[in-house]
Formats: structure tokens, sequence, C-alpha cells
């Protein structure tokens, strides 16, 4: 995971994870990835970049595995808020197609398991 936070006198507390596309061949890191993340930083929120697994990322890897890469990142998000200075419930997952396939993962994420 990349992890882009914002200046100091700019965060929020707000942070977004984010799930580049790529086709499932790749990851479209840098337009769908540290870009978005920059621009999130220009109004104080946190971006967190998934390098998830996928289909040519070695050992070809398919579902369920970009989903619960998905899913990893965002405990990981709220289970270390305090540290850097997010808002666990203020936290939100961006994917592009085809991680925007995934419809059905910020509901699942949010009611599946519970982070102390």
């Amino acid at each position: 995971m990349t992890i882009y936070l914002p200046p100091s006198e700019k965060a929020t507390g707000a942070a977004v994870v984010i799930c580049p596309g790529g086709g499932y061949g790749h990851l479209a890191v840098d337009h769908e990835g540290h870009q978005i993340a920059q621009w999130l930083n220009s109004f104080g929120v946190a971006g967190f970049i998934v390098q998830y697994r996928h289909s040519a990322s070695g050992a070809g890897y398919n579902h369920p595995a970009p989903l619960q890469d998905a899913q990893r990142a965002i405990r990981t998000v709220r289970s270390r808020a305090k540290e850097w200075a997010s808002i666990p419930a203020g936290s939100a997952l961006s994917a592009s197609p085809p991680a925007g396939t995934w419809p059905p993962v910020p509901r699942h994420i949010s009611t599946s398991r519970s982070v102390s």
C-alpha cells in the first residue's frame, strides 16, 4: 500500500483507499492511483493506494484475491487511523474499472468485520 498523507495544516481526518483499475492485467497506478491521491491531498484527505493481486501479478490471482486485498487495506487504514491522523469512520473506497466491478465492496467491508 502506498500512503499519501496531506500536510498536517490541511488534514481533515478523512481517508480514501484507492484501488486503481487496469483490466485485471495490470494496475494503472499513476493516473488512477498517484494522481488521485495527490488530488485528495489537496483537499486534506489521505490517500492509500492498494497494489492488489490480479491475474497478471505473478501467480495468476483471480477473485476473491483483489477483493480480499481491498478489505485488508480498509481494515489496516481503520486500525492505524490514529497513527496516520485519519478518522476510522471517515474512510472510503475508490475503485476504478475493473476494480469498479466490485460494487458490494464498501458495504461488505463495513459490515463484515470490526477493527478495534
